[in-house]
């Protein structure tokens, strides 16, 4: 794929129900504040794909033609231990049932909303607006328990048929993503899991299949359950907590990867655990201080990354000459 198509199907499999239905919740509810967030996004995309994403690129191709982000991590310290593999994979899985949760809540509220169809029974079967909205459509509590903003905003402005055009936009975003992270996180699990550590790299293609469909079924079956779960937070809560465990885990251990050669294994193990253990451990006991947790999760990935790398042995020699052959690679 050329860097458009690229993009372009990274910005849709991102973009899902919660920009339609979270994020102008979240500024109907709490103010013009929260639209930080996108500014946030905006900034954070950008140095991405500027800086972070062609350099990733370049490491992934030098670290044995990578594909998944366990892959790399292992290929990139040379590793014959599956301890990374299966470290991201279980992180890959609880955050992407997160994340799917939100988009089966979403189509669950946008079919009860529409045409008054139970909202659990909706989430089985599917297994800047904010100000504006609430100057024209009142508080109303309602409104932003359920993240109505937009369908209210959308049924009060337009025809029938423009409006049932636009009300769709929120189920085809919530089914975009929600397959893309499905197959993401069976990728994970299939590569990164079961064929390197159960089949000791024995599995044919059609278990391969097989393994990777089982996976999908079990995230969605536990993706439904915590969406129809009462006491499982709004859309945004569930994106922001999916959010949170992946900068965590991932954010630190991927820049010191493809910025200081100094990095090792060890190091790498210990960030990931470190960021994600610490945003969730936040997430459950500290979250009335009101401090995101990615915030500190991200902090503690950092420190101890950098800790571990440290306190053990240097990367062998093979390991620095990766480092200097994905510098200075060129396509």
């Amino acid at each position: 794929m050329g860097p458009w198509v690229a993009a372009l199907s990274a910005g849709a499999s991102d973009m899902s129900a919660w920009v339609l239905m979270g994020l102008p919740t979240s500024i109907y509810a709490l103010g013009l504040g929260q639209v930080w967030i996108s500014v946030g996004l905006a900034i954070g995309y950008t140095i991405s794909w500027l800086y972070q994403a062609p350099r990733l690129r370049k490491f992934s191709i030098a670290a044995n033609d990578s594909i998944t982000i366990p892959q790399y991590l292992t290929n990139r310290f040379l590793s014959k231990s599956n301890v990374l593999q299966i470290l991201c994979a279980v992180v890959f899985l609880v955050a992407y049932t997160i994340y799917a949760a939100s988009s089966i809540k979403a189509c669950g509220t946008l079919f009860n909303t529409v045409i008054g169809m139970d909202s659990t029974l909706a989430m089985y079967l599917a297994a800047v607006i904010g100000i504006v909205g609430r100057m024209f459509v009142g508080y109303d509590e309602n409104v932003n328990a359920n993240s109505l903003v937009f369908i209210e905003m959308v049924r009060r402005i337009f025809p029938s048929i423009i409006s049932g055009i636009l009300l769709s936009a929120v189920l085809a975003a919530s089914m975009s993503t929600a397959d893309s992270q499905l197959l993401s996180a069976a990728s994970a699990f299939a590569s990164d899991v079961y064929k390197p550590v159960f089949r000791k790299n024995r599995a044919s293609d059609r278990e391969m299949l097989w393994a990777g469909r089982m996976v999908v079924l079990v995230i969605a079956v536990l993706a439904l359950l915590l969406a129809s779960n009462p006491n499982a937070g709004s859309i945004m809560d569930l994106v922001s907590n999916a959010w949170g465990v992946f900068g965590a885990a991932f954010g630190p251990v991927i820049m010191l990867s493809l910025f200081w050669k100094r990095f090792n294994f060890k190091g790498a193990v210990a960030g990931i655990l470190a960021g994600a253990l610490v945003d969730m451990g936040w997430l459950a006991f500290l979250s009335s201080t009101g401090i995101y947790k990615i915030i500190p999760g991200f902090a503690a990935g950092l420190l101890a990354a950098v800790a571990v790398s440290l306190l053990t042995e240097e990367p062998s020699k093979d390991v620095e000459e990766l480092f200097d052959k994905a510098v200075n690679y060129e396509e």
